[in-house]
């Protein structure tokens, strides 16, 4: 049974994304070129590696389409994934440069064990 997709107000959804049946975007969320976003895409918080929601962009956040690796039998392959990879303020707005600087920031360096 086909499910309605909820994009609620002031959200961005970049050029060239797939928003399908059961997805949900949340207020003021911006999403990157290129999303695809299904009811059953994990939603993944970059800062943490935790699974957020399956379908669901949080409000106020930004996502953007990545991949993850999972290991099968043939080998190991890339299943999509949506990257939650910025929280905002309720009612914080990114310029198309703040935006691109986001995306394009360098993720804090690992601790070597």
């Amino acid at each position: 049974m086909a499910e309605p997709v909820v994009i609620e107000d002031d959200a961005f959804i970049g050029a060239r994304s797939m928003i399908y049946s059961g997805a949900r975007v949340g207020e003021g969320a911006l999403l990157g070129a290129g999303s695809l976003l299904t009811d059953t895409i994990p939603v993944i918080d970059a800062a943490t590696g935790q699974e957020l929601s399956r379908g669901m962009i949080p409000p106020w956040t930004v996502a953007v389409p990545a991949h993850r690796s999972r290991d099968f039998t043939g080998g190991t392959f890339g299943l999509p994934c949506m990257l939650v990879i910025k929280h905002l303020k309720k009612g914080e707005r990114h310029d198309k440069a703040k935006l691109n600087d986001a995306v394009r920031a360098q993720p804090p360096a690992r601790p070597t064990l």
